[in-house]
């Protein structure tokens, strides 16, 4: 060995959806290091994005001052019977879904700051402060709706996911959220 890298493997994946670590302290209970915690798996258990379908990618790598750029192909699981149309399907379902998860994170980030500065001026029976609170718990509802839809068809943690493409449940599911989205989207 010259101590070169002979292969390389990796998921080629869309960046995960925003999420925020929970550092909250709970009496009594001591959250272990990620080195103490047996077994260790062989994936991240972080969410992840959605997988690319199969097709031709331009890859660049960098080590140092060197770059490195190269087209390649991402090829179908030939275990499986199932077209690249079937993995487009996936892939665009997700994403999309992605697009209304992080808009509600993002919302709400903005209500949890909302919410913070109307505690310190306002009584916590105060009407406009309930209302901002219960918007909240709707943005919650969509991002924990979407969260859950997208973990039915691509895993996550150590559930496996499905190559194939959204059921019929799976799209009126998500027409829901979307709708849900749009309503709560435009009251402002």
């Amino acid at each position: 060995m010259n101590g070169s890298i002979q292969r390389l493997v990796w998921d080629l994946k869309y960046p995960p959806p925003s999420s925020q670590q929970n550092e909250s302290k709970t009496e009594g209970l001591q959250k272990p290091k990620p080195e103490d915690i047996l077994p260790k798996p062989a994936h991240t258990l972080d969410p992840q994005g959605p997988s690319v379908s199969p097709g031709l990618y331009s890859v660049t790598v960098a080590a140092g001052n060197e770059t490195s750029t190269q087209t390649i192909r991402v090829n179908p699981d030939p275990k499986l019977n199932l077209k690249v149309g079937d993995y487009r399907q996936q892939e665009k379902f997700l994403v999309e879904l992605m697009v209304i998860y992080e808009n509600a994170h993002a919302m709400n980030e903005k209500l949890k700051i909302k919410i913070k500065e109307l505690e310190e001026i306002l009584d916590k029976d105060d009407e406009k402060l309930k209302n901002v609170k219960d918007q909240q718990k709707q943005v919650n509802t969509i991002r924990t709706g979407a969260t859950r839809l997208a973990s039915e068809l691509k895993g996550g943690g150590v559930r496996q996911g499905s190559f194939f493409p959204p059921t019929k449940t799976h799209r009126d599911r998500f027409l829901r959220l979307q709708a849900l989205w749009d309503n709560l989207s435009t009251a402002d």
